[in-house]
């Protein structure tokens, strides 16, 4: 009982659901009994049609838009020098080829960091997104789960096999506590 009540909390914090799951797995686990309570959420499906990732998204569009435009500009024109150098190269002097090279290398060491930190700060803003939402969705899950009186929620992820018509995908449910 209690190496599947460890698998179900594994799967349940993989999922990002640790609190819902956690309490109904203890629950089950105490009590010694099975249930027909469980439901399943698509968190697949979920992210991709909740308002408050939509926003996030369209958040981080107009916060990093202009960086990303300045980003690939800045590359574009480093392609076309390299190139252009690769093709000049042959009748250029040597302290020539040594200056432009100097130049292309310093070029790419700024594009690299300009990259690292564009991706950085993209991926902070996506992690504070993405903290609200998994409050908001635990909330949600939860409140679901003690208006149905559900003694477990899942993910649809995390069921390799279902047999059990007693299952309930709560999905819908949650994107409507989610907006």
């Amino acid at each position: 009982m209690k190496r599947s009540m460890a698998i179900v909390a594994a799967i349940s914090l993989i999922a990002g659901m640790n609190q819902v799951s956690l309490a109904a797995a203890k629950g089950n686990a105490t009590s010694g009994k099975a249930s027909g309570r469980i439901a399943v959420v698509n968190l697949e499906k979920v992210y991709r049609e909740a308002p408050q990732i939509k926003r996030g998204n369209e958040e981080g569009k107009k916060k990093f838009g202009g960086r990303d435009e300045q980003f690939k500009s800045r590359l574009s024109r480093f392609q076309k020098s390299a190139e252009e150098f690769k093709r000049n190269a042959p009748t250029l002097s040597e302290a020539e080829k040594n200056r432009r090279d100097k130049e292309l290398t310093k070029e790419q060491e700024e594009l690299n960091k300009m990259l690292v930190e564009l991706q950085r700060d993209r991926s902070e803003f996506q992690n504070f997104v993405l903290k609200g939402f998994q409050n908001d969705l635990n909330r949600a899950v939860t409140s679901i789960a003690e208006e149905k009186k559900l003694d477990m929620v899942l993910t649809s992820g995390a069921l390799l096999y279902k047999n059990d018509s007693s299952i309930k995908d709560v999905t819908q449910e949650v994107l409507g506590k989610l907006k």
